[in-house]
């Protein structure tokens, strides 16, 4: 009894930690990835925040697909007192609208792969707009066999204090669950990593599995066959040489 609650109380104190540190749940998505085709998913990450990106080809030909992560963002700005012109000045107007696609990560025939990117701050853009990371999983070199791919997107927020009370208790305190939030998203993205292989290691178990069970069934029709197969000519022959004694006989 006690075991149990103290496993209790440790996974209300993770949960805590995970809502007050800045790392969000991390979500889980499954897509079919057709022969010669290519399928993509977009994330929103806000300025300065941390993306952490999992894959993992569970089912399929050679558990293999090649995948590209980009990020499109606009380009920063010299001042902070450029924003206020975004929506009345056609240079700037242009420059918001303007978006510039970097990549970040590529895998060719893998069959599984991580990346974590953290995007400039607000310091560095001056214009604070969130990016978007793309990640493309291309099937194009497979013919006829389609891909299944499990992926996780874990994002982390943007720690938040003020400059002016870094002396002060809560600050410090919220200093400190962001550090500790640094420790848990690396674990999740391990746990999740962990997770995918699992998921990807029961596909292949239950194939072997399958395999065996039809290659079971293929030795008993085989060994019934040639049963057969002796039954009728053991029949034959016994029949034939029966007839050869009853001719003996009678000449006899």
């Amino acid at each position: 009894m006690c075991k149990l609650i103290a496993s209790l109380l440790f996974l209300l104190c993770a949960a805590v930690l995970l809502c007050t540190s800045g790392v969000q749940a991390a979500e889980t998505f499954g897509a079919k990835i057709e022969p010669g085709t290519t399928e993509c998913f977009t994330e929103m990450l806000e300025a300065g925040g941390t993306l952490g990106f999992t894959f993992r080809v569970t089912d399929g030909g050679s558990f293999d697909i090649d995948a590209t992560l980009t990020t499109t963002a606009a380009p920063p700005t010299e001042k902070f007192l450029e924003l206020e012109l975004f929506h009345f000045n056609e240079h700037f107007m242009a420059q918001r609208d303007t978006v510039v696609t970097r990549t970040l990560n590529e895998w060719k025939r893998v069959s599984e792969g991580s990346h974590s990117y953290t995007s400039p701050s607000v310091t560095v853009t001056k214009h604070g707009m969130p990016e978007e990371v793309t990640v493309c999983f291309n099937n194009a070199f497979s013919t006829l066999s389609p891909k299944w791919v499990s992926f996780t997107f874990i994002k982390r927020d943007v720690l938040e204090i003020d400059p002016d009370g870094l002396n002060k208790v809560e600050a410090q305190m919220e200093k400190k669950l962001h550090d500790i939030g640094s420790i848990l998203f690396n674990l999740t993205i391990d746990a999740n990593r962990l997770r995918l292989e699992g998921d990807a290691d029961r596909v292949k178990v239950d194939v072997v599995a399958k395999t065996i069970l039809l290659g079971l069934l293929l030795n008993v029709a085989v060994i019934i066959a040639m049963a057969g197969y002796q039954y009728i000519v053991m029949s034959r022959f016994l029949g034939r040489h029966g007839q050869n004694v009853n001719l003996r006989v009678t000449t006899k």
